[in-house]
């Protein structure tokens, strides 16, 4: 029989999908501790070794057999949070928001609440370990595995934090269970195409809206604030709304709709009340099958205007604004073959709004140079990629001139046309994403200031992130699962963590996915650096090579690669040769190699081998300096020889005076071969010589081998006569 503590402490609505939670994550905490290998290997995981084994046994045996008495009670809140649950260790409870309830996600409230349940059994084993223990803990018990470099990066994270309940300030561990690997689904009408970001109520958290293709509708999610979105309401729009774009259209500061009908010739206007609803829709006539709407001020009389690219027609539509929410009749510029996306922008830098249209048929993209008042000059083109979809301005080289993107479906790339400032613009550049890319949208993605693109890919179900080097050129694309069908995608902050999220419009799946936190935190090594010591001492002959790995985290963020500063890598291993060794590194999982050279070669003193160790997670790139340090080099050999002292006496019958000859010996403790020589003298074929007072000597340098050559004594007069040579070996 199972025991089960939970209270729910707050009136709610939500009492089935709690209680659904809980059976789930009481059964999967039984089925790991009735194996206590299994149990243990995933306490050690989560929280370290340092912890009470009686009472993890304890809890164990408890857990093990249904008893889930001991677990913290459950307290639902609607304010004070500023995440989706969180555990208090002061008051054993566990709070969960009412809004991620409202929202409606089983499958994450499972992932939540075991994460929640992790941080409990870290406390009451008296673990205390640090970082983001309740993530790990619900990864593992549910049967995901975790490299050592998610683990450390896990490991990285503060989760600490505080929420306001009953006028009480509590500290708290947050969940932080949505990643960038996992997005959260919003059902919204059929066949949504396009989706855009604001504040539609005035609460200061991000709203979606999207226009459905297939069910004549606009959808609204208001968002809580925490990265999830309450349930779509749904507003009717003309037939098959393609587009829509955001503004004041009335002057009352709230904002308003307007959605571009491709199967009724028209552009609907949904005024806002402010509070997140919205009017009824008051529909102007296009031209033929309006596909890209936007809004600007083209005649510069403080009201917003619009502009709208007509499919059937090869035509661009501007609807001068009233300022009262109401539109003047549309005047018609023509463009390339079939406009489907476009965009405004001050292209010639003479203070007036221009237009660029991306024209799907003939792969080209035309530019309508605005006059101030209105009115727009005859299209320029430009040649694209194949069938582009998509367009949007920006200064990707940082001249201060804007610049085009257009992503292009028929090749599966983005075109980049780096504007000149006076209107006009260079050749297009093309770069690979994923797979027929229908939207495209820039932001500075990784915080390096340069802005990056993203695209939805509608043949490939992904993202594709393409990073900015901030002189208009692009790295390759790093490409991130999506539902079915994505045809839109836009960014922004949808929890309030200083992070940016991705909203993406899966046409197929009827459905919005939030992919929350989907840009990592900055890379950087949670690994100290590296310093090797090789001490040389006189038995020290051999010099072992010394391992370890290097650890990077971004916060959970995309699998980082590891490398030496200006090596290429070959087969995933980077090596390079130092001063003093060779330094090996697995590029996938960081583990190093550092093999020294034969020290002893040295002489006496202190060496130091420096390389650079280098990170990329596809976002960002960190570095870290990994030094050799070698010291005491003890290489000073010591003769093991006397001095040697020749005697010869004069005397009257010694008239001949005889060449004496012997050996020095020097020997090094570390066996390293010894040379010999005369201090000051060049030796030559392997001999040095010097020539003394009274003779000559000569020495072998590799043997130590010598002869002395006396001079004919009997030239001195009578007295005591000294030659000295110093004799060295190194």
């Amino acid at each position: 029989m199972t025991i089960s503590p939970f209270i729910v402490t707050a009136s709610t609505n939500n009492d089935t999908i709690i209680e659904n939670s809980i059976v789930y994550a009481e059964n999967v905490l039984q089925l790991i501790s009735q194996n206590s290998i299994n149990f243990y290997n995933i306490v050690d995981r989560s929280f370290g070794t340092n912890y009470n084994p009686i009472l993890a046994e304890s809890i164990r045996k408890q857990w093990a057999c249904g008893d889930f008495s001991n677990l913290p009670s459950i307290q639902v809140i609607s304010t004070g949070m500023s995440g989706l649950a969180a555990y208090a260790a002061t008051t054993n409870t566990i709070y969960l928001d009412q809004d991620f309830l409202d929202s409606n996600q089983p499958d994450l409230l499972n992932t939540v609440l075991i994460e929640e349940f992790g941080h409990f059994l870290n406390n009451q084993i008296q673990a205390n370990s640090t970082g983001e223990t309740g993530s790990i803990f619900s990864n593992l018990v549910q049967g995901v595995s975790l490299s050592d470099q998610q683990l450390a990066a896990l490991q990285a994270i503060d989760d600490n934090g505080t929420i306001t309940f009953n006028g009480q300030l509590i500290p708290v561990e947050y969940a932080s269970s949505v990643s960038a690997q996992s997005a959260v689904d919003y059902v919204t009408g059929n066949g949504p195409s396009t989706i855009t970001i604001a504040d539609f109520n005035g609460d200061s958290k991000l709203d979606l809206v999207t226009t459905d293709y297939g069910s004549n509708q606009v959808s609204i999610l208001l968002g809580n604030g925490n990265g999830t979105f309450k349930p779509a309401v749904n507003y009717d729009t003309g037939n098959n709304p393609h587009s829509v774009t955001i503004g004041d259209f009335n002057g009352d500061s709230k904002l308003d709709l307007a959605i571009a009908d491709y199967g009724s010739n028209k552009v609907s206007i949904l005024l806002g009340n402010g509070d997140g609803t919205f009017k009824p829709a008051v529909n102007y006539s296009t031209s033929k099958n309006p596909y890209s709407v936007t809004t600007g001020d083209f005649n510069i009389d403080g009201k917003l205007d619009l502009a709208i690219a007509n499919y059937g027609s090869n035509k661009v539509s501007i609807l001068l604004g009233n300022g009262d929410g109401t539109f003047k009749p549309a005047v018609n510029y023509s463009t390339s073959r079939n406009p489907v996306s476009i965009t405004t922008g001050d292209f010639n830098s003479d203070g007036k709004l221009d237009l660029a249209v991306a024209n799907i048929s003939s792969s080209t993209v035309s530019i309508l140079l605005g006059n101030g008042n209105g009115t727009f000059q005859s299209a320029v083109n430009y040649s694209t990629g194949s069938n582009p979809e998509s367009i949007i301005a920006g200064d990707f080289n940082g001249d201060g001139k804007l610049d085009l993107a257009t992503a292009n479906y028929g090749s599966s790339t983005v075109s980049i046309l780096l504007g000149n400032g006076n209107g006009t613009f260079q050749s297009a550049v093309n770069y690979s994403t994923g797979s027929g890319p229908e939207s495209v949208i820039t932001r500075d993605f990784n915080g390096d200031g340069k802005l990056d693109l993203a695209t939805a890919n509608y043949g490939s179900n992904t993202v594709s992130i393409l990073l900015g080097n901030g002189n208009g050129a692009f790295q390759f694309a790093i490409n991130y699962n999506t539902g079915s069908g994505p045809e839109s995608v836009i960014t922004g902050d949808f929890s309030g963590d200083g992070k940016l999220d991705l909203a993406v419009a899966n046409y197929s799946d009827n459905n919005v996915s939030v992919l929350a936190d989907f840009v990592p935190a900055l890379l950087s090594f949670t690994s100290s650096p590296v310093t090797l010591s090789y001490i040389d001492t006189a038995t020290n002959d051999t010099f072992l090579s010394s391992s370890g790995t290097v650890i990077t985290g971004n916060g959970g963020g995309p699998e980082a690669t590891y490398g030496i500063s200006g090596v290429s890598a070959s087969n995933g291993i980077s090596t390079a040769v130092g001063n003093y060794g060779t330094l090996t590194i697995n590029d996938s999982t960081g583990e190093y190699i550092y093999q020294p050279n034969n020290l002893n070669t040295l002489t006496a003193g202190s060496y130091t081998d420096n390389f650079t160790l280098t990170s990329n997670d596809g976002f960002t790139s960190t570095s870290q300096v990994f030094t050799v340090d070698i010291n005491g080099v003890y290489d000073t050999p010591s003769h093991t020889s006397s001095p040697v002292n020749l005697s010869y006496i004069d005397t009257p019958a010694n008239d001949t005076f005889l060449s004496s000859t012997g050996t020095i010996t020097a020997t090094d403790a570390e066996g390293t071969i010894v040379t010999y020589g005369i201090p000051g003298v060049i030796a030559s074929n392997g001999i040095s010589s010097a020539v003394g007072n009274y003779g000559t000597l000569t020495i072998n340098n590799s043997t130590g081998g010598y002869i002395y050559q006396p001079n004919n004594l009997n030239t001195l007069t009578t007295g005591n006569y000294t030659d000295s040579f110093t004799v060295s070996s190194t």
